[in-house]
């Protein structure tokens, strides 16, 4: 057997102690061996001795930190991405019934897109046509409702949710939702209709304390908006789970400590999950100069989170299936008019759009374009090819990529310091599994 060729080896990362720290990239496994596991593992992987203890060999055979000789471990990672990215059983969905908005963000990238166009019916029953259509193939489907606000627009929401319920209990398909919302139309009784609806979850934006959150994200008018969002936070506390994104630049990242002592203060942390999202020039629509770069955000993430204590779990570097929705075969963005994008960067601009729903449910597809974000291979690409990182990161944002902007995953410049703070959670015995997507829109 020999070593895998996605361990990181780390020795000095426990303070006062001679103990070693095993990361594999490929499986995702973390562990602490003592010197003398750690000895008997080189003498395997540096000269082929064998390891008498079995229990030992079967947990670092089941950990993929040592693998068969005659292993491809690159083809391995290869299979699983192709198996993931075509997968077809489990549709996902995200719908904008509008883009229209009541927010004007300073760094929005739909600024172009803003019209007080709601979905029509005709096309919330192509949606559900399409959805009926593909039924009988799906084990799961999996809709966020998107914008635009989509709040504005409940009762396209509402009308289409009850139709994908039926349909899912009709052929027995596991219904999940989520709502991406800015949080200002979002009281108690809009979230007893969402749950109603089928909404598991709901992301609300929120960049920092009253005063720097008022300047970022005011009212069309150009009111202030922090307070509204606030109460109804406390309005709606214990009803459904909020993941409060912060969208974070050069602008705003030496205030965002205080809007977490605001949750704290106002006991809404318990309910409340907040994480940072990195703020980029998409599309041409932000100031590239206020953003911070992928190094300087993956070290002030790190840091965030564990001055925080938030959840370490919520960025721990597991290995991928397929990047995210955007390169994903049964995966569309859906906008007002029915035009299907594959990342909701793209919604909205016709050149990006990668087809249409018709009233028969049939599409016309933009092959090309469907190629670029469907074929690109990570596993072939020169500088993704032979990474240490390529499972976690897998080639990294598909629309990054097209815009020839930088794709490497934040891991990559300071992996010991997020293994660092990993390991102490798991020898304090709370590092728990985190299945939730964090969704990367604004």
């Amino acid at each position: 057997m020999k070593a895998s060729q996605y361990n990181f080896i780390f020795n000095d990362i426990i303070e006062n102690t001679d103990k070693t720290v095993l990361y594999n990239s490929r499986t995702g496994a973390l562990a602490v061996l003592e010197p003398e596991y750690y000895k008997q593992f080189c003498e395997l992987t540096n000269n082929g001795l064998a390891i008498n203890n079995d229990t030992y060999l079967k947990n670092l055979i089941e950990c993929g930190y040592i693998v068969e000789d005659n292993m491809n471990e690159k083809a391995y990672v290869k299979v699983n991405l192709l198996k993931n990215r075509f997968e077809s059983s489990n549709l996902m969905l995200t719908i904008a019934p509008t883009m229209a908005c009541n927010f004007r963000c300073v760094y929005c990238f739909e600024k172009d897109q803003y019209h007080n166009k709601t979905m029509s019916e005709e096309t919330a029953q192509s949606i559900v046509n399409f959805v009926k259509t593909n039924a009988s193939k799906l084990d799961t489907l999996n809709v966020t409702w998107y914008g635009g606000e989509p709040l504005i627009a409940m009762k396209q929401i509402v009308r289409i949710s009850e139709d994908f319920l039926e349909i899912c209990k009709e052929n027995n398909i596991q219904y999940t939702a989520s709502v991406i919302t800015n949080g200002y139309l979002l009281n108690k009784e809009k979230v007893q209709t969402l749950i109603s609806c089928g909404v598991n979850d709901i992301q609300v934006t929120v960049d920092g304390p009253k005063e720097v959150h008022d300047l970022r994200r005011p009212l069309v008018s150009g009111r202030g908006t922090f307070d509204v969002i606030m109460n109804n936070l406390k309005q709606i506390k214990g009803m459904i789970k909020i993941f409060m994104r912060i969208n974070t630049d050069q602008d705003n990242w030496l205030n965002l400590h205080e809007i977490v002592g605001f949750l704290k203060e106002n006991s809404l942390l318990e309910n409340v999950i907040p994480y940072l999202g990195l703020v980029t020039p998409t599309n041409g629509k932000y100031e590239g100069t206020k953003c911070l770069t992928d190094e300087m955000y993956s070290k002030f993430n790190l840091k965030f989170m564990s001055e925080n204590d938030i959840p370490i779990s919520y960025i721990y570097p597991a290995p991928k299936g397929n990047y995210c929705s955007a390169d994903k075969y049964n995966s569309f963005v859906i906008d007002p008019l029915g035009h299907l994008y594959k990342c909701w960067s793209d919604i909205g601009i016709i050149e990006q759009c990668v087809g249409i729903i018709n009233e028969d449910t049939s599409v016309k597809w933009n092959t090309e374009l469907l190629g670029c974000y469907l074929l690109y291979d990570p596993t072939e690409d020169e500088k993704c090819s032979d990474c240490k990182y390529l499972p976690v990161c897998l080639g990294g944002c598909p629309h990054n990529r097209m815009a020839d902007f930088n794709i490497c995953e934040q891991y990559r410049y300071n992996l010991q310091e997020y293994i660092t703070e990993c390991t102490k959670v798991l020898l304090a015995g709370q590092l728990t599994e985190n299945k939730k997507e964090v969704s990367e829109s604004c």
